[in-house]
């Protein structure tokens, strides 16, 4: 019995000691259940202890605004704590304030210095040759932040995949506010130094009207720009602008070339299959379904333009 009891003391102490260690993982878990008081309450506790993540995450309580007033020169103070210890999301968002100017006057320069000092400690962050596949990880997973300065860095040395990825940052809203205007200034930026992925994104914004008024002849300007470099989403994109015109066999010409350049991408049929369905010709049009078929067994888990067409036909259940 008095083993018992002693076992239980132990455990006691064990799960006491181990409440009093700072839990990394608990500030992210705040913040993605909006738990935010519960969260500016652990950090207010840890963060004056000198535990840089806690420092970092505080600065992030007040910078946008969890369960306290947004206060970036409070966020200011606590990034640079965390940093001062090699916090490197820290120091990026130091680098975001002096940049922005949020609680600080901008300074392009000094927020150059924090994405350099954050750079040489992060992988593949390199300020001597800009590496899009650097970029598009980033990017994929998430990491916008880390994206966002690696961008800045380039910007300011008028690297044109820089400005085309400023773009696509400010087009979807990745680490930024969405601005379609301020995405179809870099896309054309980056599209006057040669860039065919901007060029073709520029054809979008007109297309979509994003950042300016709907046009669908100044699109397939643009289109056409990339789609000279060879470029098959730009002939897509082609494609359609065709469709809106009521030109289909054009659209059609336009869908062929696309295949042509990438004959095992699917999204390339299933634009054809489309154009097919407006033309009546549903056989051919289901042709273009068993081809992707083929080519994915999971491209049409959702649905599309095309698929709807033919269930509604009653050619595919």
């Amino acid at each position: 019995m008095k083993k018992v009891v002693l076992s239980l003391a132990f455990a006691a102490c064990s799960l006491l000691g181990f409440a009093q260690e700072y839990n990394k993982y608990l500030p992210s878990e705040y913040i993605s259940q909006k738990k935010y008081d519960q969260g500016l309450k652990y950090l207010q506790e840890w963060a004056p202890r000198g535990i840089a993540d806690a420092q970092y995450y505080l600065g992030i309580f007040y910078y946008n605004g969890y369960g306290v007033a947004k206060n970036y020169a409070e966020a200011i103070n606590w990034f640079k704590k965390a940093a001062d210890q090699g916090e490197t999301s820290a120091m990026i968002h130091l680098g975001h304030c002096y940049y922005d100017g949020l609680g600080v006057a901008k300074n392009q320069n000094t927020a150059l210095q924090w994405y350099k000092k954050a750079g040489g400690l992060i992988k593949g962050f390199s300020v001597d040759s800009f590496d899009s596949s650097f970029l598009d990880n980033e990017t994929r997973d998430g990491q916008y932040d880390v994206g966002l300065a690696y961008i800045r860095v380039w910007l300011s040395k008028g690297k044109a995949d820089a400005q085309h990825f400023m773009g696509v940052y400010d087009y979807y809203g990745y680490g930024v506010e969405q601005n379609n205007a301020e995405a179809l200034s870099w896309f054309k930026k980056a599209a006057s130094q040669g860039h065919v992925v901007a060029t073709r994104f520029v054809g979008h914004c007109y297309y979509n009207g994003r950042g300016v008024a709907v046009n669908y002849t100044t699109a397939l300007q643009w289109y056409s720009k990339a789609a000279a470099k060879n470029d098959a989403s730009a002939y897509n994109g082609i494609a359609y602008c065709y469709v809106k015109q009521n030109n289909l066999p054009k659209a059609i010409e336009a869908i062929d070339k696309a295949i042509a350049i990438a004959p095992n991408n699917p999204n390339y049929y299933d634009s054809k299959g489309e154009i097919l369905m407006l033309q009546g010709k549903k056989q051919e049009a289901l042709q273009m379904y068993k081809k992707i078929q083929s080519l994915s067994a999971t491209f049409f888990l959702r649905p599309t333009d095309f698929s709807k067409m033919l269930k509604k036909e009653g050619l595919i259940n």
